[in-house]
C-alpha cells in the first residue's frame, strides 16, 4: 500500500492545478482512486480547484483594469500638459498585446476541467471485487 506522505502533494497538485480526474492521476501515481477520492474529501480539493480556477479566470479581468488605471493616467497626464512618458506608453501596448494569450489560455483551461466524472474502477480493483465474491462477471 502507498505511503499517503509519498504521494499527496503530487495528487493533489495533479488534481487542483491541471484537473485530472482520480482515474488520471491513479495512472500517475501508485495510489487507487478509492484512496484519492478520499485524500480528496480530507483535504477539501474540490473547494481548492475552484479557488484555483477562479484565480486563472480573474486574470484577464485584471490587466483590463490596470489598462482601464493606466490609460485613465495617462489622459490626465495629457489634459494637464504633461507629456506621458514613453515608458508608461510602452508598458500599455504590452499589456493590450497580452489580452489575447490570456483569453487563449484561460478558456483552454475552462474546457480541459470537467465536471467529476463517475467513477471508474481498476482492473485491480475489479479483480479484488471478484475475488470476494461481490462481483460476478
Amino acid at each position: 500500500m502507498a505511503k499517503k506522505s509519498d504521494y499527496l502533494f503530487e495528487a493533489q497538485r495533479l488534481y487542483v492545478t491541471l484537473g485530472y480526474t482520480f482515474v488520471e492521476i491513479a495512472q500517475v501515481v501508485p495510489v487507487s482512486d478509492r484512496s484519492l477520492r478520499d485524500w480528496a474529501k480530507e483535504g477539501n480539493w474540490a473547494e481548492k480547484r475552484q479557488g484555483f480556477l477562479k484565480e486563472q479566470y480573474s486574470l484577464h479581468e485584471d490587466i483590463h483594469r490596470i489598462i482601464r488605471k493606466l490609460i485613465t493616467s495617462i489622459d490626465g497626464d495629457i489634459e494637464a500638459g504633461i507629456e506621458p512618458s514613453q515608458s508608461r506608453i510602452r508598458f500599455l501596448g504590452q499589456l493590450r498585446a497580452m489580452l489575447p494569450k490570456v483569453k487563449t489560455y484561460e478558456d483552454s483551461i475552462k474546457q480541459a476541467v470537467k465536471p467529476e466524472e463517475k467513477p471508474e474502477y481498476s482492473e485491480d480493483y475489479l479483480v479484488d471485487l471478484m475475488r470476494k465474491g461481490t462481483l460476478n462477471l
